[in-house]
Formats: C-alpha cells, structure tokens, sequence
C-alpha cells in the first residue's frame, strides 16, 4: 500500500478520519505492494514440518534436521532472527501467522501448527514472496520485532507501545531502535510521562535505501496509530538516531493533518531528508560519533548562542 492508495479528500489531501478508520479496522493489519493470489494447493503437516524444520535450522544456525524442543529463544534466537523467521515463513508458505500465539509458545512444533491452522482456514494470505524486501515486509518484521518490547498496545498488531500511559504531562511520541532505549528513555522521563514508542527501520533496511514510498508508507501507518490514540493536547514527536529519520517523516505528515508537534525533537541528528518549517529541538550526545561537528579544535562545546 502506497501512498497513491489511501482515501482523499475533494482538495487531493488524505483523508484523516479514513485514515483512522482504515487502522482501527484492521486495514493496516498488513501493508503490501502487491499480493498474489495465495496457493490452492493445500500443505500437510509432514510437508509443513519438514519445510519449516529447514527454515528453523536455517536462521537459526543449527544442524539439518535438529528438531528440538527448546524454544526459538533458548536456541540462540533474538527480535532479529524472530523477524527473519516469520517473515520468511509467511513469504514461502503464504499465510499471516498470528505473531502472539507463537511468541508465546516459540517452539517448532507450535509454528508448524499455527502455519497448518491459517493455511486450513485460508487466513489473510499474502501470498509467495518474490525474494525481494517489499514495505511489507518492512512493515511486518517490525510488528514482529515489537513483539519483545514491553508496554501497552491498542491491539496485538499495533506498532506503538505506551508507557507511563496514566501520566499528565503533554505525551510524547518517540522512535528509537530497541525495547531497551524505550525502557530507558521512560524510566528516566518518570511515571507522570506519556510515552509511547514506534520502532525505527535499524536493521531492516539501510539508510541510503529509505525510498518515499517506504517513508510514506510507514510514517502514514505510524501516524494513524498515534491519531488513534484520541489525544486533544498537543504532541511531542521525536526520535534518535535513524529514528528520527522517521519521526521527521512522521511529523510532516501530522502537519498536514493539522496536528503538528510542539515540538519535533531530533537527538544526534546526521542526516539530510530536506526542510523541515516547524518549531525543532536538536539535541546531541557530547560522546556521539557525529559531535565533532559541534566542537572547536580544542574538543570544547561551541557555544551557539
């Protein structure tokens, strides 16, 4: 889904309240380009078990044929290795695999049976993948990756996790890399801060190859999840690092729904994604790699007032 596909208003913007209404149906479940007609052909558990064994072994980095009992987890895997495994899961055998269910029970004998039990209810099928990494894929290694980190979700395939949720304070949106940046970052900003984390593309895609559809597509996706919330105060938006690649990309779309962020904040920003005419905050680390940029030739901080 590009963002040629999503509802317009009689003036050519998108549509704001569609855009909302597309997330809480369920629209945004999965994100594609394009999806083959699923497989008619029905897989038999034998076939499953012995595809999906060689994929295990394969991402895992055991032995053909290793068949244990231990979890995904307990055999080495992490987020990584977790995304890479349901993604090429659901590439080769066509089906959405319920990520909860699994994550719950992360054993072979439970993956092989959720694949038997979507292809046996023609669950959401998306399709043989072609070997190339769509804004789907994108999209869905990262509900998988989110599957670790810790927090509140508006529903099992929702993108934002919340923390402090009870908080008072003007909620803050911001995009990191890893469930520990966000446990961190809401640790230190205190139980009476709304916080709630969006993943960034770290480790799914590089960033010379952040094309505009990926941007548009994730930042529409992100967007609508962060209007869901309902929220009539304004919105703090930000990000690190590559995160705030996305949060930048986040926080023009949200201006052209008329709900810009006061303000957007930028930590350890390196990158060029053109203009930007909001109000900004630029924060760097004094021990980033990109800080030189800030020093004079004696290593002290240049004072930019």
């Amino acid at each position: 889904m590009g963002e040629h596909d999503f509802a317009r208003t009689r003036t050519g913007k998108v549509d704001r309240k569609q855009l909302v209404a597309g997330y809480e149906q369920g629209t945004w479940s999965t994100v594609s380009n394009t999806l083959a007609e699923p497989a008619s052909t029905p897989v038999e558990s034998h076939s499953s078990l012995a595809r999906i064994s060689n994929r295990w072994c394969q991402v895992l980095g055991l032995e053909a044929d290793s068949r244990s009992s231990a979890g995904f987890f307990d055999l080495g895997g992490d987020s990584l290795k977790f995304a890479e495994m349901i993604v090429t899961i659901e590439d080769e055998f066509g089906v959405q695999i319920p990520i909860q269910r699994f994550f719950e029970n992360p054993v072979l004998s439970n993956l092989v049976a959720l694949v038997d039990e979507a292809r046996a209810n023609d669950a959401e099928s998306l399709g043989p993948g072609s070997g190339v990494v769509s804004v789907r894929q994108l999209m869905r290694r990262s509900e998988t990756m989110l599957v670790t980190w810790n927090g509140d979700r508006l529903s099992d395939a929702s993108l934002m996790v919340g923390a402090n949720t009870t908080g008072t304070r003007i909620p803050v949106i911001w995009v990191c890399q890893s469930n520990h940046e966000f446990r961190t970052l809401a640790e230190a900003l205190g139980p009476d801060q709304p916080l709630y984390g969006l993943r960034s593309l770290d480790k799914l895609v590089e960033i010379d190859e952040l094309t505009s559809e990926i941007l548009d597509t994730v930042s529409y996706r992100y967007l609508a999840e962060i209007l869901s919330l309902h929220l009539d105060e304004p919105l703090v938006i930000g990000g690190n690092c590559s995160g705030a690649i996305i949060a930048l990309a986040v926080a023009r779309k949200a201006r052209q729904f008329g709900s810009e962020p006061h303000p957007l904040v930028l930590l350890n920003w390196m990158f060029s994604f053109g203009r930007y005419d909001g109000p900004v905050v630029l924060l760097q680390g004094m021990d980033d790699s990109a800080t030189f940029a800030l020093k004079d030739w004696t290593d002290r901080p240049i004072d930019w007032r």
